[in-house]
């Protein structure tokens, strides 16, 4: 596959979403990157920044956006200060999203509540166990690493999107964050659902109301399909963390794939974002212009070539948003003059 982050003329700037946030997230990324033991330098195709150089950067687009008079002006002033390099791999980019589920548990197994989210295993290598073995053919059963007990569909949404809390009866709350994976490759569902979902329907909202309505042994036989399984442990911070090792920024954060993008970099996201007719529509009835400044913070299994995750938030409404999010775009990373 053939890659690149070229530089072009910057596009017309806008952005979609309140500033303070972003400028706060980027401060925190400030401060992530002058304590990283990651690589000294990031790399924009043939362009080379060092870290340190690109830490100032960082510092001066805050200054730039504390100082402003207004957005207008703030975008003037990137427009000036920033070169641009856009990401080509392949013919497009698809731009989807992902959340923080916030699922029901038990901290017992129960009837609904039966599927185990487990901790790493202390014998973990790469490959391991699948997901048929560890789930249908119970393989780490009674080794004491469940964590808790979840609903099977939650079970693999939080696996797929990495992160999560699981509420219980009682009040109460366990924050649950990515610990590692089996080592095998993540298949979408969606692959496998083609005669069963029409494309233009295709979501994670209309992938789980299928399943749901199928008998329990056929629904797990579907999730088997993906051999990819996530482990994880209890949340040490207050908020999930990136595979950068930061919280994530609703609406600012993306993942990407690694081999190909900056991890660390300031971006300019072009997109488009869902409409919904009311907060109890599932699916968009139209499509609205997305453009903001996000940062390339996260990765994940299923995250490979072409594609940028945009981190919608957490909870029901932001997994009403993430679910039907599978758009063209264009991302531009920036890089100081």
């Amino acid at each position: 596959m053939a890659t690149a982050l070229r530089e072009v003329t910057p596009p017309a700037l806008s952005d979609d979403a309140p500033l303070a946030p972003l400028l706060d997230a980027v401060e925190r990324e400030i401060d992530l990157l002058s304590r990283s033991q990651r690589p000294l330098e990031l790399r924009f195709g043939a362009t080379s920044i060092p870290r340190d150089v690109y830490v100032q950067s960082l510092r001066h687009f805050v200054e730039l956006g504390r100082a402003a008079r207004d957005t207008a002006d703030f975008l003037a002033a990137v427009g000036r200060d920033y070169r641009f390099y856009r990401a080509s791999i392949g013919d497009s980019t698809l731009v989807t999203s992902y959340y923080e589920p916030i699922i029901r548990g038990s901290r017992t197994p129960t009837e609904h509540y039966s599927r185990p989210l487990y901790r790493r295993p202390p014998d973990l290598r790469a490959p391991y166990y699948t997901r048929e073995e560890i789930d249908s053919k119970n393989k780490l059963a009674g080794r004491g690493l469940e964590l808790c007990w979840v609903d099977p569909i939650d079970a693999f949404v939080l696996q797929t999107e990495g992160s999560g809390t699981v509420r219980f009866d009682d009040g109460s709350t366990l924050a649950l964050d990515y610990a590692g994976t089996n080592g095998r490759p993540h298949e979408r569902l969606s692959r496998f659902l083609k005669d069963v979902i029409p494309a233009k329907a295709m979501s994670m909202q209309s992938i789980e109301a299928y399943l749901r309505g199928l008998p329990i042994e056929r629904m797990q036989s579907v999730l088997d399909r993906n051999p990819h399984y996530v482990f994880f442990q209890e949340r040490a911070g207050s908020g999930p963390a990136t595979s950068l090792g930061v919280a994530p920024t609703d609406g600012r954060t993306i993942a990407t794939d690694a081999r190909y993008f900056p991890k660390g970099a300031l971006a300019y996201l072009v997109t488009t974002r869902p409409v919904f007719d009311d907060a109890s529509a599932q699916a968009p009835s139209a499509w609205a212009p997305l453009a903001r400044f996000v940062l390339d913070q996260d990765t994940g299994s299923g995250i490979k070539g072409a594609r940028v995750d945009l981190f919608w938030g957490s909870g029901e409404d932001a997994a009403r948003f993430a679910g039907v999010m599978k758009q063209k775009g264009q991302v531009y990373y920036l890089v100081p003059r």
